[in-house]
Parts: structure tokens; sequence; C-alpha cells
């Protein structure tokens, strides 16, 4: 019983260190205009959530030097999508709960939290493109999945998403 409660505090904590991340991803340019439509770029971070669709309009992120990071929300605080998943730098799929630490967090419209982590979900991040300008790794690809919530209750089928970045910050 002692090693569930050591466990379910574990994950709460990296829980609360990815709701961090996506915080500092979102806001590292707030008062800025991310839009992908009005900045003139072709950034896009998108998907079907439970076959809703869903598109990030401020703040999207794809990039990756070791990691494959995708980060985007809407107006307000939600709906957020991120993610982390260990990068070798070619194309090919990674599957997100292969590796520890790895992971894609949805936070819908209502602010609950659905999780693609080592030990909960399943899913994959496909890089179909790999760009690099000076210095600066971006990159194009899908991902699908099915992300649950904290005690598994209740989960959402992710699908159809796709990732592109052609921005250099």
């Amino acid at each position: 019983m002692n090693h569930n409660i050591a466990r379910m505090k574990s994950y709460l904590a990296k829980c609360s260190l990815a709701l961090l991340m996506t915080a500092t991803i979102v806001s590292c340019n707030k008062g800025e205009n991310n839009d992908a439509q009005s900045n003139g770029t072709g950034a896009y971070l998108r998907m079907k959530v439970d076959g809703v669709p869903w598109a990030a309009t401020k703040k999207i992120n794809n990039w990756g030097a070791q990691h494959i990071i995708l980060g985007g929300k809407n107006d307000g605080d939600y709906p957020v999508l991120t993610a982390n998943v260990p990068y070798n730098g070619a194309t090919g799929t990674f599957d997100i709960t292969a590796e520890t630490g790895s992971y894609l967090h949805f936070q819908n419209a209502e602010g609950k939290l659905y999780h693609i982590t080592s030990n909960r979900g399943r899913g994959t991040i496909t890089v179909t493109k790999r760009t690099e300008v000076n210095g600066q790794v971006m990159l194009t690809g899908t991902f699908e999945g099915t992300a649950v919530n904290i005690d598994q209750t209740d989960s959402v089928k992710i699908t159809e998403g796709e990732f592109h970045d052609d921005k250099l910050d």
C-alpha cells in the first residue's frame, strides 16, 4: 500500500512539473500574437479529440534536438497540448510510452487533464520531416493515441494529430 502511495506522489510530482512546463511554454511570448494564420507562417498543431477538431492558435512550438517538444493552446487557459519524447534526430515513429519521463498531456476546455505516459494510455509521435536552420531544429509530423485521466476512469482518443513549424523564434 505504501508503495502505491509513493508511486502516486511521484506521478503527481511529474504532472505538476509537466503543468509548469506547459505554463512556461505557453507564457514565453505572452502578449505576442503567435497565431499561425495572422503571423504569416504555416506553423500548426492540430488534432481530433474524440472526433472533435482542435487546433492550437497561440504559442505553437514544435521542435526537437534531443527531444520532440510539442506545445500549443487556444485563447484563454484551456485547451492545452504538450508533449515531450526523446528524439534521436531521425524521421520515424516514437512510442510515447517507451521511456519513463516521456509524455503527452491534453487539458480540455473544462481543465480536465489526460495523459499518455510510460504507465498510462498509449500513443505515438511520427516525425516525417526534420529541418535545421541556424542550429534550430524544426519538425513536421503526426501523432495519435489514447490519453487517460489520473485515476484511469476516463479517456480521450486523439486522432489525426499533425504538427509543423516553419518559423524561428
